[in-house]
């Protein structure tokens, strides 16, 4: 996912998110919480993954 492509995921999901935040949909409210925390683990891992191409991390440096 292209930092492009997020933003667009993020802001889509914050309008619908104050929609149903100003509307009191509690049902609305928690899918699109939801949505954005598969969004958020779907992001993360792509940074992860570009961290670690990038030589900022390695499989190592997660080991306990």
């Amino acid at each position: 996912m292209t930092n492009e492509e997020l933003q667009k995921k993020l802001d889509l999901l914050k309008t619908k998110l104050s929609k149903a935040n100003r509307e009191n949909d509690t049902v609305s409210i928690g899918k699109y919480v939801d949505e954005l925390n598969a969004l958020w683990d779907e992001a993360s891992i792509e940074m992860f993954k570009n961290a670690k191409k990038d030589g900022i991390y390695t499989d190592n440096d997660l080991k306990d």
